[in-house]
This record gives C-alpha cells, structure tokens and sequence, in this order.
C-alpha cells in the first residue's frame, strides 16, 4: 500500500470520526452565543448564535435555559406564531404567567393568511390587550422573534410593510397605557409553550379559537401541561 493510499484511508477515518460526533450541546447564558465549524468551537459572540456547517458534517447547537419567575405584580407573556410558508394560514400562540407560576391566560389562536413577521406581531397585541383586560399594567414581553423586538425596542417602521407598521403601531399603543412594558428575544427552544398554542393553531382551520384553559382537552392539555414543567425546570424529554 502506497502513501497517498495510507493517507487517504488515514483522512477518511478522521472524517467519519468528526461526522459521529459533531453534535455540540452546552448551556448558554441569555444573549451568548457560539460560533461552530466541524472542528469545534472557535469563539463566543454576545449577539446571535449560529453554525458554520461543513460541507458533510452537521452541527447542532442546543441553546439550554429555563423560564424565570417575574416579580410580583409582573406578567410574562411568552408569544410566538407558526407558519410553513410565508404567507400561509398563520396561527398564533400566546401564555401569560405570574409570579407564582400560575397560568394567567392561554391564547391559540387562527388568523388565516399572514406574513411571518406579521403574525409575530399579531401574536404580542393580543398578548398584550388579553393582559390590559385583566387588569395588568406592568408586563414583560418575551419572544423569538428578533425583528419584531428589534422594531418594538427601537420603534422604527420606516423600512417595513405598511401592514406589519400598522401592527407595531397599535402594540405600542396598547404598551402606552400600562405602567410598563419590556420586550426581550429568547432563543426559540425556550419559548416551547407558546410554540406549541401557534402551532396547534396554524394546524386548524380558520375559526379555531382558545383563549381559556378549560378550553384544553385530551392531548392538547396533556401536552401543554408537560412543556409548561419542562419550562420551569430547564429538563426537555428526548
């Protein structure tokens, strides 16, 4: 055997090695992010996380965290919207929850035809008016929506579709009558029970509409129950 042979079959079992076992999986702290390329990790970014994929080994980078109990007297409202297309039947998803843990409201809610952004946005108004209704005033507003907390924070339309400046027009004005309103991006793999309510939606056809608990049957409130644990606790089942 020649020594381009022994080299190649040297590479190729470096190769298979690098492919079996290219999942990284670390905890992150809120805001980290890691940069990863089929060798490992190569540095730390405070902005966004994402993965420099070779061009046969695939990486998956599994952001950790768990959902943390507000102050008293302050609502957090998880949000989220589900669409396969852009635009499609949309579903939103929305649940608020207190300082005790317990469940202010639910939302899983059909809107037909919308953008992906639009939705998002769609999914914090309702989110926010469902709070104002019940008397809440101080509110921190989480979702995985980077554009949409980009455009609420900074409070800028001028480079957005008229619709979607209207949406955003009329969350901040819901967010001006309350005492306060924060909005924060999370990864996704934190936000898995509004996840669930916007996908269950956009699932349905039009006209499918929970907006209470009691409303949750079967599987649907089995499922929801068992996210809602693995929220708190930070432990996702396999």
């Amino acid at each position: 055997m020649g020594i381009q042979e022994v080299c190649i079959r040297i590479l190729g079992m470096i190769q298979d090695t690098v492919l079996a076992t290219s999942e990284v999986v670390m905890p992150f702290e809120r805001d980290d992010a890691v940069m990863v390329d089929r060798f490992g990790i190569q540095g730390i970014s405070p902005d966004s996380a994402y993965v420099r994929r070779g061009r046969r080994a695939k990486h998956k980078v599994q952001r950790l965290g768990k959902w943390m109990t507000p102050s008293d007297g302050i609502l957090k409202v998880n949000i989220d919207g589900s669409s396969r297309e852009n635009p499609r039947p949309t579903g939103i998803g929305g649940i608020g929850r207190d300082s005790s843990r317990r469940v202010v409201f639910i939302c899983s809610v059909n809107k037909g035809m919308q953008t992906v952004n639009g939705m998002e946005g769609l999914a914090i108004l309702y989110a926010l008016q469902r709070a104002y209704a019940l008397g809440w005033r101080k509110v921190i507003c989480e979702s995985d929506s980077q554009v949409l907390v980009n455009l609420l924070l900074e409070r800028k339309c001028s480079d957005v579709s008229w619709e979607l400046s209207l949406i955003v027009q009329q969350i901040l004005q819901v967010s001006s009558m309350m005492d306060s309103v924060s909005y924060t991006h999370i990864p996704r793999e934190w936000n898995r029970p509004a996840d669930s309510l916007a996908k269950w939606a956009s699932g349905n056809v039009d006209g499918w509409w929970i907006v209470e608990w009691e409303q949750l049957l079967g599987e649907l409130r089995q499922d929801l129950e068992r996210t809602l644990i693995e929220d708190v606790s930070g432990i996702r089942e396999s």
